[in-house]
């Protein structure tokens, strides 16, 4: 496996690589298999998505095994090697299992042996990194990447995305939550107030795919307490929004203020739309996010049969954002066309910033006035 997103232009190429366009319709068909689905609803759960299920319930039970270290910071808590550690040790065994149960209709042609080691790696690269100790949005991607490369690889089907979502995914988000708040993981790369959350942003993709064919919770329940401690079990954006005022101090909109302009938004439906085109700019089109992502047999590069030693011509001048690829299939959560109307996050981040700018020059102001009443006085 190699890494071939290096460079801006590499980055731009990427948009043409089949990876991205293998990437981009999975996380679309994982949403539409979600879309109208709680989390506590009755899925069809295989034997290779139980066996992956029983992975990351033994990944969690490690954490009670693994107390934190005790340090001065409280960032990057040193115990998560150790944990780390045990991660790798069963990652490439784990991928053996899941190959050997696994339907055997692939779609990418290759031996078990290429596999198991092309999904050990994006399994290990999934839950954070030990040197840095942190864990972000490309961290998330390695997740769907390793699930994406399974079912190229035969591991799962179709008939297993519900439960892929609903299931996995949703547990996987349960053990990050408990990594992130035993080991206080750094977040990777996080754009703090000016980004969607600090560690990952498929929650709320798939959540808005959730909640998209209901019509009892608006957009703007997040901003009920008792909503979300009733509702979040049920469906992960509200699952997602009560974790960051658990761990997050201070007003919703302050801390979350993207989150917080959105729960104005009219539908569930719209928001998921809007979610995946900043997925595609703020993850996918980012190159601090997607330099770590290799690129092998089962996610490829390029068709060429040298596993992609060359990087894709075709679209190569283009930027992320500036045109949405034909091989992505359209679905009803899919990659919205191009529209004449103004992206409404950059609006949303330039309505924070004058507010920040305003409210800067105000306490100036005021600071200014004091000094000269001060001033007066004596």
């Amino acid at each position: 496996m190699r890494k071939h997103i290096r460079s801006q232009a590499a980055l731009a190429a990427f948009k043409s690589a089949p990876a991205y366009v293998q990437l981009l319709t999975f996380i679309n068909a994982l949403a539409e298999a979600a879309a109208g689905k709680a989390v506590t609803d009755e899925v069809h759960v295989s034997a290779p998505v139980q066996s992956l299920l029983d992975a990351l319930q033994q990944f969690s039970n490690w954490v009670a095994e693994i107390p934190p270290a005790t340090q001065a910071m409280r960032y990057g808590n040193k115990a998560f090697v150790q944990w780390y550690r045990k991660l790798g040790e069963a990652s490439a065994p784990l991928a053996r299992r899941l190959l050997e149960g696994g339907s055997g209709a692939t779609e990418a042609p290759v031996s078990a042996e290429v596999a198991s080691a092309e999904l050990a790696i994006y399994l290990t690269e999934a839950f954070g990194n030990a040197t840095r100790i942190d864990y972000g949005t490309g961290h998330e991607l390695s997740f769907v990447a390793f699930l994406c490369a399974a079912e190229r690889a035969g591991i799962f089907g179709a008939a297993d995305r519900p439960a892929l979502v609903l299931r996995v995914f949703h547990q996987y988000l349960e053990l990050m939550r408990l990594l992130q708040t035993t080991y206080w993981l750094e977040p990777a790369g996080s754009h703090g107030v000016w980004g969607l959350d600090d560690y990952q942003h498929l929650p709320f993709f798939f959540g808005a795919a959730q909640l998209s064919t209901q019509h009892e919770l608006k957009p703007s329940c997040v901003h009920d307490e008792a909503i979300l401690e009733a509702e979040h079990a049920k469906w992960m954006y509200l699952a997602a929004v009560r974790f960051i005022r658990q761990v997050k101090k201070g007003p919703f909109s302050e801390h979350s203020p993207y989150l917080n302009d959105i729960s104005g938004v009219e539908s569930w439906q719209r928001i998921g739309v809007g979610l995946l085109r900043m997925y595609e700019v703020e993850v996918l089109g980012k190159l601090p996010v997607v330099q770590h992502l290799p690129f092998g047999k089962l996610l490829q590069w390029s068709d060429a049969p040298d596993d992609g030693a060359a990087p894709p011509q075709a679209g190569a001048g283009l930027l992320p954002g500036d045109e949405y690829d034909s091989g992505v299939r359209r679905a009803s959560f899919g990659t919205a066309p191009p529209s004449d109307q103004p992206d409404g996050r950059l609006a949303v981040l330039a309505k924070i910033k004058a507010d920040k700018e305003a409210a800067a020059a105000a306490k100036a102001a005021a600071a200014a006035a004091a000094a000269a009443s001060d001033a007066g006085a004596s």
